[in-house]
């Protein structure tokens, strides 16, 4: 499976990479490259789903996947503007305090409804966050 090295000198995932040393969080990058993947379920984690190009949208990934990944997850945030800290740091929060996953979709303004629209379908409402483009 490929995933993406993930830039740990950014703030945000800085939480994310002290989540995993020091409570043992685990992390798993997915781009569209991926294809099939499966979020760990054995112990605390957060999965971020990089959407972030202009051909991109939900319709790009493994479907079954991401179907699996949204009913498991606690905490889902559709980030639409820059990353910040506190996005992840909700998803970390409620990977610990729930034991299952926590997932950042990063997206561009032009994905974020058919996001929302995946969501929807799949029944996932509760602990959903969008943050807006500002």
């Amino acid at each position: 499976m490929q995933t993406r090295n993930c830039d740990f000198a950014s703030e945000h995932f800085q939480l994310l990479a002290e989540a995993r040393e020091r409570f043992g969080v685990e992390l798993l990058a997915v781009d569209r490259r991926v294809g099939k993947f499966r979020a760990p379920i054995t112990a605390p984690s957060v999965t971020v789903i990089f959407d972030d190009e202009n051909k991109g949208g939900p319709c790009k990934f493994d479907g079954k996947s991401l179907k699996r990944l949204i009913k498991s997850s606690a905490s889902i945030s559709i980030v639409v503007a820059d990353p910040r800290e506190r996005d992840y740091a909700h998803a970390i929060i409620a990977a610990l305090v729930t034991g299952r996953p926590g997932m950042i979709v990063e997206t561009l303004p032009a994905h974020a409804d058919a996001w929302e629209r995946l969501l929807n379908e799949v029944g996932a409402r509760d602990g959903v966050s969008l943050v807006p483009a500002e």
